[in-house]
C-alpha cells in the first residue's frame, strides 16, 4: 500500500466510538467529527495564551488556558452524534452548547481522537 498526502477537506466526517472510562467496553454512542487544520489550531490557542509576568523574577511567559483549549478544539471539530441520552432515556439531538455536559471521561476521549487525527497527514490507498 502505498502512503500518500491526504488534505484536509471541509466535508470530512471521522467517526469515535467512545469506551466506558471504567470498564473499558465500547459504548452504543457515537461522536461525529472533524480534524482540525493547524491554521484553527493555531488560532484557538493563541485566544486562550495570555503573558504573564512572574512577580519575584521579573520574567515574562507564556501560559496557555489548557482547558479552555480542549474545549474549544473539541467544539470545533464536533460535527454531530447520535446515542446521547438525557436523564430521561431519550435520545438528544447534537447541539453544541450540550458538549461540555458529556462525562469528563468522554470529553477526554473526544479530545483525544481529535488530536490524533488531526495529526494525520498520510492515508493508506490500495492500488
Amino acid at each position: 500500500m502505498e502512503k500518500l498526502i491526504q488534505i484536509i477537506e471541509d466535508d470530512e466526517r471521522f467517526e469515535l466510538q467512545p469506551e466506558d472510562p471504567d470498564t473499558g467496553e465500547k459504548l452504543g454512542s457515537r461522536i461525529f467529527y472533524r480534524r482540525v487544520p493547524q491554521a484553527e489550531r493555531n488560532r484557538i490557542t493563541r485566544q486562550h495564551t495570555t503573558t504573564k509576568r512572574n512577580k519575584r523574577t521579573g520574567a515574562s511567559g507564556e501560559v496557555v488556558d489548557f482547558e479552555a483549549l480542549g474545549r474549544d478544539l473539541i467544539a470545533y471539530a464536533a460535527l454531530d452524534w447520535s446515542g446521547i441520552v438525557g436523564g430521561d432515556g431519550k435520545e438528544i439531538p447534537f447541539d453544541r452548547a450540550l458538549l461540555q455536559r458529556l462525562p469528563d471521561g468522554i470529553l477526554a476521549q473526544i479530545l483525544d481522537a481529535v488530536r490524533t487525527t488531526s495529526s494525520r497527514e498520510v492515508a493508506d490507498l490500495g492500488n
